[in-house]
């Protein structure tokens, strides 16, 4: 697949985001950028300006909003056809000491910024590039979607949701021209959430994790699961009984 013309990222200004946007800044010929924060935005199109040459222009949106994101998304492409949809607009979540899941008003969040947000980016955007006959959708999951995760269950499972949609929409969009790539990143070296970071193994920088989504996109793959270290784990783990996960869970992260 060649280079992206227009690229199109949700969640521009958390770590991820930027790495993302600085990386297709080197490669697309047009950058379209939402976030939540005006501000963050306006500083990342000034610093991408600085360093590269498309044109970026930034939405201060919530992804939550269908509407709002749904009219930014048809003006874009209106103007300037879309090639690449990258949803990674996300909420990180964490267990409070003594807890067992997110707050009650936290899993709503992340159900309405993880979940929902995609669905409506979809809804919005692949019309548009079924219609055209060509495009590539990436969705950001997480390893922790394989086999959830104790220390933010919530989050886990609306990764998981995230990867039985792929898996679902894969098949739909086969000889359509539209791609859809899942990336399933493990730990990032600077966590999402605030509070306790807890066992994070095999963490990963975000700007080696944008070059793997971005190639893996490039490339038209249909899944990618890194870093490799941390996906050979969970994928050995998913494929244990419950009962064994559980013990050989709590022993590597100190639990037992």
């Amino acid at each position: 697949m060649n280079a992206p013309g227009h690229v199109l990222i949700t969640g521009a200004t958390g770590q991820l985001g930027v790495a993302l946007s600085r990386k297709l800044a080197a490669k697309a010929r047009r950058l379209s950028l939402c976030a939540l924060d005006r501000d963050e935005l306006e500083e990342l199109r000034a610093a991408l300006r600085r360093d590269f040459l498309p044109p970026v222009s930034v939405a201060a949106l919530d992804v939550r909003d269908e509407r709002a994101l749904g009219t930014w998304i048809g003006e874009l492409h209106a103007n300037h056809p879309i090639d690449w949809v990258i949803m990674n607009a996300g909420l990180g979540g964490q267990v409070a000491a003594g807890e067992i899941m997110e707050p009650p008003e936290r899993t709503v969040a992340l159900v309405d910024v993880n979940l929902k947000g995609v669905l409506n980016a979809l809804h919005a955007a692949l019309p548009l590039l079924l219609k055209q006959g060509h495009g590539q959708l990436v969705i950001v999951s997480s390893l922790s979607a394989l086999i959830g995760y104790d220390k933010a269950p919530v989050y886990a499972a609306t990764k998981a949701a995230l990867r039985v949609l792929a898996l679902s929409l894969r098949p739909a969009l086969r000889g359509r021209g539209v791609g859809l790539t899942l990336a399933c990143p493990g730990f990032l070296d600077q966590p999402m959430h605030h509070g306790r970071a807890g066992w994070r193994p095999f963490a990963i920088g975000a700007e080696a994790a944008a070059d793997k989504i971005v190639s893996a996109a490039q490339k038209g793959s249909d899944q990618l699961h890194f870093p490799f270290s941390m996906s050979a784990l969970v994928r050995a783990l998913a494929l244990m009984p419950l009962p064994l996960r559980d013990v050989v869970y709590r022993r590597l992260s100190g639990q037992a």
